[in-house]
Order: C-alpha cells, then sequence, then structure tokens
C-alpha cells in the first residue's frame, strides 16, 4: 500500500504533462505566455514538486514533450532555481539530439539555467 502511495505523483504527473502538451499543441499564433492557462498549469504543475517533475524527465518524457516543456524552462527555473530540473533537461538533450538541435533546445535550456546564478 504504501509504495503505491509514493507513485501515484509521477504517475499523476507524467499523465498531466500529456494532457497539456496535447493541449499546447492546439494554441496557434503568437502565444502569451504569462496569461495562457495551459501554460500557467503546465508551470505551475512543474513546480509544485520538483521531484517528481525530475523524475519524471529523467524516466518517462517524450521528445515531443521535450519541445514543448523547453519552451518554459525558463519559467520552471526562475521559480524553483533547480540545477537538478536543468541537468535532466540537458541529459535529455543528448538522449534525443536530432529533435533538440532541430527545435533549438539546448538554447531554451541555456538561457533558463542563467537563472541558476
Amino acid at each position: 500500500m504504501m509504495e503505491k502511495a509514493r507513485c501515484t505523483p509521477r504517475m499523476d504527473i507524467s499523465l498531466k504533462i500529456k494532457q497539456l502538451v496535447e493541449k499546447r499543441k492546439m494554441i496557434n499564433g503568437d502565444v502569451d505566455y504569462e496569461n495562457d492557462p495551459t501554460i500557467k498549469e503546465m508551470i505551475r504543475l512543474m513546480t509544485e514538486d520538483m521531484d517528481s517533475t525530475v523524475a519524471f524527465l529523467r524516466n518517462e518524457c517524450s521528445e515531443d514533450q521535450l519541445i514543448w516543456i523547453s519552451e518554459i524552462a525558463d519559467e520552471i527555473t526562475a521559480h524553483t532555481k533547480s540545477s537538478e530540473f536543468i541537468d535532466a533537461l540537458r541529459d535529455l538533450c543528448k538522449k534525443y539530439p536530432e529533435v533538440s538541435e532541430k527545435y533549438n533546445v539546448p538554447y531554451f535550456v541555456e538561457s533558463a539555467a542563467e537563472y541558476l546564478e
């Protein structure tokens, strides 16, 4: 019973991120990053429990999810100052080099890393 309880937050974040990424894909045109409810919810979800967020990135994050998460990496890092978050994103760039290069993900990650200073 205790084991199941420990797994639940990570499973929840995985499902929620998947759902939010699908919603985010539907937003066309210029995006108001400060006021868009889907983006605000993604940021809230990913900043409320950094252990779960980092575990998700290290174990479950897909190429597609990386692309969309990278666009809000600045906001997440500014809020959390999490070097583990940045390290996990850097590792994902290595894991998915083609997508990372195509969508300039390392630029977003390194830009976010400036919030650690």
